[in-house]
């Protein structure tokens, strides 16, 4: 019998573009396959198997689902102390696979802790366990299961709790996602030296009691910050910065490029403070732009994008764009109005999305009016003080309560009759040479 030694690059091109599939079910059979062929196949398919990993904490009981949560928990526990590499110097680990990361916590387990029911919950979780053996990750994930009113830090076992701080806290985390977590400690976030992404969503009362003071590393590296239903948490991060000691080289946020947030007071008092931001995102926007008179864009002299995301509500809502005022008003700022270089908004590409519910055929007209909303945008993006936008986007969505026609259908329909009436919603940028409007609209049903 003939025997042929395939070379490892060719088996990794092969393994390459199994993974690549987009059938993720037939994606993770073929490469199970490939693993239990040979060692060098086995090396390149647990590459792609194990890249990205989700955890799912039981919640402690004895459900169906809580033991079958538990059980995969330590199956996988079993795995990684089980890894036949570890016997081979030669051999990649496979916890070294592991470059995202994802936990959701019990909900079920924090209620049982909240009510003093600590002693039913079966046994511990199997996850501090687990994260001792995993090494390097550049991705990690915390939420919990559910947005119920015990999702708090503190009804967490302790010794999860140790562990995931200890675990953030040494590991070469580049990427950080956090949702739904009440009182999450602080130290957990500034004690992550190389963050550089940063998303937050249903993250209240953050816990800033045991924290240190911020080194001259924290948020130092972090380029990309997203803020989503996290009251304060701005606020929150503008006191991290004061804490900050003034003699450091690097200061908390220097770095920070890209910002996706609400607007208020407290988030513009610290949206104005960093100097290298170039992308912003106001998300949730549902008032009408007249109520934000603090709004000031030229003092961002960096930012060249800037995204407004508006939600209009029902047809008892906004029935067009809301009315914008002379955006920022002239003389409201007088450290601006003295210093003739802060005179315009560097932004070169403006995109608008909005999006209208509970629609009806025909109704959908009155957005498209031309009315104060859409002539007032129309005369504070055509003045001098927006001089250097180029760009400009609506990507627009209708919901609808039932349509008795395709949705495809009505969109072709709503985006031909909108575009010709382009000249009466914005006379003036409709005829400018120098600023490019795109228009995309889309239509969908309430579910």
């Amino acid at each position: 019998m003939l025997h042929y030694n395939v070379p490892q690059e060719l088996i990794e091109i092969i393994v390459d573009e199994v993974a690549s599939s987009k059938d993720d079910a037939q994606r993770v059979s073929t490469l199970c396959v490939c693993s239990r062929t040979s060692w060098s196949f086995l090396t390149a398919s647990r590459k792609h198997l194990f890249e990205e990993v989700t955890l799912e904490e039981d919640a402690g009981d004895d459900t169906e689902t809580s033991l079958k949560d538990g059980s995969r928990l330590k199956d996988f526990l079993q795995i990684l102390e089980n890894d036949p590499c570890l016997r081979y110097a030669e051999q990649q680990h496979l916890s070294l696979n592991i470059k995202s990361l994802n936990i959701r916590l019990s909900g079920a387990r924090a209620a049982r802790n909240k009510r003093g029911f600590r002693a039913l919950n079966r046994e511990r979780s199997f996850l501090p366990s687990i994260l001792k053996l995993i090494p390097g990750i550049h991705k990690f994930g915390l939420s919990f299961d559910s947005r119920q009113t015990c999702n708090s830090w503190v009804f967490v076992d302790d010794p999860l709790k140790g562990a995931l701080v200890q675990f953030c806290t040494s590991q070469p985390i580049i990427t950080m996602e956090l949702r739904h977590i009440h009182a999450l400690p602080l130290t957990l976030l500034i004690d992550c030296l190389g963050l550089v992404s940063l998303s937050v969503d249903g993250l209240t009362e953050v816990d800033e009691q045991a924290s240190r003071t911020p080194s001259q590393l924290s948020f130092s590296m972090l380029e990309s910050l997203s803020v989503t239903y996290s009251s304060n948490f701005l606020e929150l991060l503008g006191r991290v910065h004061l804490r900050t000691p003034s003699d450091i080289i690097h200061t908390p946020f220097s770095s920070l490029r890209r910002l996706e947030t609400p607007l208020g007071m407290i988030e513009w008092e610290f949206i104005r403070s960093l100097p290298s931001l170039s992308h912003l995102c106001f998300s949730r926007t549902s008032e009408p732009f007249n109520r934000y008179s603090y709004l000031d864009l030229r003092h961002l002299k960096s930012l060249r994008y800037l995204m407004l995301k508006w939600n209009f509500g029902n047809t008892n809502g906004f029935a067009s764009l809301p009315y914008v005022i002379a955006w920022p008003k002239p003389g409201a700022d007088v450290e601006v109005e003295d210093f003739p270089d802060l005179a315009t908004v560097p932004i070169l590409t403006l995109d608008i999305f909005g999006e209208w519910n509970f629609c009806t055929r025909r109704n959908e007209q009155q957005k498209f009016m031309a009315s104060a909303g859409w002539n007032s945008l129309d005369g504070v993006l055509s003045s001098g003080m927006f001089r250097n936008l180029h760009f400009i986007r609506f990507d627009l969505t209708l919901r609808y309560t039932a349509l008795s026609t395709l949705t495809h259908s009505v969109e072709k329909y709503l985006l031909k009759k909108v575009q010709e009436k382009l000249p009466e919603l914005l006379p003036i940028l409709s005829k400018s040479d120098s600023i490019r409007i795109q228009l995309d609209i889309h239509v969908a049903i309430h579910e």
